[in-house]
């Protein structure tokens, strides 16, 4: 019954946050559909066409001291070893963290508590 430009699981993404629980429920059973976290992240080297579209690396913003997410390769970006780097300090065998961002999904920044990671945490694959 769905027009062909869409799929259940983005039906269902969009009845959830209207609270259809029925329809969810349908969709449930038609596709498997699950709440689960659509975005990835992963480590991958720093190019030019690399943060584009949907993907986004994690910047760090000095002034506030608080993560966020960029796709200018001038900003402070947050290494897979966990350092902060200019474009000119990164060197090729480096790495960042790449966020492909799901287009139903929001981020939310969530501090952890010890070694406690919120439900909706976005894992590196």
């Amino acid at each position: 019954l769905l027009p062909k430009h869409l799929t259940p699981r983005s039906v269902a993404v969009v009845a959830e946050s209207y609270g259809m629980v029925d329809l969810c429920t349908e969709l449930e059973t038609e596709c498997e559909y699950t709440r689960g976290v659509l975005s990835t992240m992963e480590a991958r080297e720093l190019s030019e066409s690399v943060l584009s579209a949907n993907r986004w690396g994690i910047g760090w913003d000095r002034k506030l001291s608080y993560p966020t997410l960029t796709q200018s390769t001038e900003d402070y970006l947050v290494l897979a070893d966990n350092s902060l780097a200019t474009r000119s300090a990164i060197r090729e065998q480096d790495k960042i963290f790449l966020l492909t961002l799901h287009p139903s999904e929001v981020v939310h920044w969530v501090g952890c508590e010890s070694d406690k990671l919120p439900a909706t945490a976005v894992r590196c694959s």
